[in-house]
């Protein structure tokens, strides 16, 4: 009430919405929120802002997971020319908008490219936070992805149990982001036929 409808703090509110309905699944109004947080960003920052960038990327995140590819492509890719522009090529802002693209990239089973991303995506975070940080892990699990993709499940495995380890020592055993990690390799395991691991990872 007091700065007005159109002031960044309101654009906050609408972006942590929107972030609490993505990981609630709610990729509807995840996508909502994120636009009416966008919508006030661009008209207080402009077009070729980091900030716009950033809600921009969101918007697309939200519009991946509803399945609209091309849409979500055509967002992220503005987005990231935006954040190389102004925040150079080794920003985290850089590899978030990256992430998602190579997520698309994926689920397209564009293998080569989706893994070019993301290696550029753990380079990135590897500078930034560190090796042994969780976005790094996030970096890693993802190139296990690609690896299972391609049906390459040694490699896949390889890439989970850093994943795992980095995500243990971190965030804790009990966190959600190793529990994913051992989901995952549990997976990997198993499609090598190596059930007793595969049993243990799973259940862990």
């Amino acid at each position: 009430a007091t700065r007005g409808p159109r002031h960044p703090s309101v654009a906050e509110i609408h972006t942590n919405l929107g972030a609490s309905a993505f990981q609630r699944g709610d990729y509807a109004l995840s996508e909502q929120e994120q636009r009416q947080a966008l919508d006030i960003i661009r008209a207080w920052y402009g077009t070729d802002n980091p900030t716009t960038a950033s809600a921009i990327t969101q918007v697309g995140r939200a519009v991946s997971r509803l399945e609209r590819p091309d849409e979500a492509r055509a967002l992220l890719s503005e987005a990231l020319a935006i954040q190389l522009r102004t925040a150079g090529p080794n920003h985290p802002r850089v590899a978030s908008a990256l992430n998602e693209l190579a997520s698309l990239d994926l689920a397209a089973k564009q293998f080569d490219e989706a893994e070019a991303s993301y290696r550029r995506v753990r380079a990135i975070y590897q500078q930034v936070h560190g090796p042994d940080d969780w976005r790094t892990g996030i970096a890693i699990s993802n190139l296990g992805a690609v690896a299972n993709g391609r049906e390459d499940y040694r490699a896949a495995e390889a890439q989970f149990r850093e994943a795992k380890r980095i995500f243990t020592a971190s965030q804790g055993a009990t966190h959600v982001n190793t529990a994913i990690a051992r989901l995952k390799l549990g997976r990997s395991l198993l499609r090598q036929t190596r059930y007793q691991e595969a049993l243990d990872e799973t259940k862990a």
